[in-house]
């Protein structure tokens, strides 16, 4: 089998988190800061904000070290970045001058001494609420700058939340605002449209994340100034979403390889404080090897379909499985799910599939199924699963009820941007 991981791991990429050609755009003139974060004895010191300033632009992205004292970057822009590690009963530490070339990887390790730290401010308002990712491993949120901005754009107060995502949104949400703004990567979005869906509060979106389907998706930019006019100028559209056992997802979900994969990342990252792209290729790897297969029962708005496959993938609506536009939707708003699986398990079937795939002729492959419906219930002889929804992976009680919920969540998208 070692001699197909090359091809495998690839089908993974290209197939579990539809991202081959946003990964090779975002790496090729761009690069990673990564780190670990340490006390004076040398103990992993957790939940240290940690401030990446871009020296030339003034752009900051702010990160969290995980349990282990890890940190990582999204990809970032090509320059000179400040280093600037907090925490509270710790002096601060900062580290100018790391230099950034493309698609590379630079290590910024930080010691911090025990002593005074600084004071921190919340601005508070009423007109418009922004939510900041906030993830027990990794955070990204948009430079101070664009806050500052926000109010001047969108003719509104704002007020900053730092929190939970989820539990801050559904907090907002009693406050009946007009409108609330996910700032993060999809797994942020994916919390705060949990708690919008249903109401008449509308989602805005400002991307900071590191791959941002679901903005890409609405046609939203991912240059964050341009998000922010799209918040003051855009217009209100309704779209779906999809839920499992009462859990949404904007984007997709997923059985098999590719949870099984973002569980083994995380137990990476925890034991040997690798960085989160370090940790996943590592994680491909011993997925690959373990080839977990699942016996499933898929019944499609009742329709019941026997499976031993290597994976699920249910997604909000079509997806773009041909091709080099693999993994994106044209329309968030028919009201349908879109599942796909095969029979295959071995390292060459699934090297095959990929390649069928790239080359536009994955509907050739007779144990390749695509199906459509409105509700999906999977059965399994497991009492429970490992189910990612957008991102997130949990342990689900089995039979697992999908169902897509047409045009539940308002959000903002450009004026030229076609419903979705």
């Amino acid at each position: 089998m070692k001699r197909y991981y090359p091809a495998v791991l690839f089908f993974l990429v290209v197939f579990a988190t539809f991202s081959v050609q946003p990964l090779f755009a975002q790496f090729a003139d761009r690069g990673v800061i990564t780190g670990v974060v340490t006390d004076a004895s040398g103990a992993a010191v957790p939940d240290a904000r940690v401030t990446i300033t871009d020296q030339s632009t003034g752009v900051k992205t702010i990160v969290g070290t995980n349990s282990a004292g890890n940190y990582s970057t999204p990809p970032l822009i090509l320059g000179t970045y400040q280093v600037e590690v907090e925490k509270q009963g710790f002096k601060t530490y900062t580290h100018t001058g790391v230099a950034l070339s493309g698609g590379q990887t630079v290590r910024a390790d930080a010691k911090l001494d025990v002593g005074a730290t600084t004071e921190s401010v919340n601005v508070e308002a009423s007109t418009a609420e922004l939510v900041n990712s906030e993830n027990a491993t990794v955070q990204h949120t948009v430079g101070e700058v664009y806050y500052r901005d926000l109010p001047a754009v969108m003719g509104a107060d704002i007020r900053l939340a730092e929190g939970s995502p989820n539990d801050l949104a559904h907090e907002l949400v009693r406050e009946k605002p007009p409108l609330v703004v996910a700032a993060g990567g999809d797994g942020t979005v994916s919390a705060v449209a949990d708690a919008v869906r249903g109401t008449d509060t509308t989602l805005g979106v400002l991307p900071a994340g590191t791959l941002n389907h679901f903005a890409k998706d609405l046609g939203i930019p991912t240059e964050l100034e341009a998000a922010v006019k799209v918040l003051a100028t855009g217009r209100r559209v309704a779209i779906d979403i999809g839920e499992v056992n009462g859990n949404t997802f904007l984007n997709n979900s997923s059985l098999g390889l590719y949870p099984d994969m973002v569980r083994d990342r995380t137990r990476q990252q925890r034991r040997f404080r690798r960085s989160k792209w370090t940790a996943m290729f590592w994680a491909l790897l011993a997925t690959v090897r373990r080839s977990p297969l699942l016996s499933l029962r898929l019944c499609v708005d009742g329709e019941h379909h026997d499976y031993r496959a290597p994976f699920v993938f249910i997604g909000n609506n079509k997806y773009t499985m041909e091709g080099f536009d693999i993994g994106t939707r044209e329309r968030l708003d028919c009201s349908q799910l879109s599942i796909y699986t095969t029979h295959r398990c071995t390292a060459a079937g699934l090297a095959g599939l990929a390649l069928r795939a790239l080359f536009g002729r994955l509907h050739q492959a007779e144990d390749f199924a695509a199906l459509t419906g409105q509700s999906l219930r999977v059965e399994s002889t497991r009492r429970r699963l490992l189910v990612a929804t957008d991102g997130e992976v949990t342990a689900m009680e089995t039979p697992l009820e999908f169902r897509i919920v047409p045009r539940a969540l308002h959000v903002i998208v450009p004026q030229a941007q076609e419903e979705k």
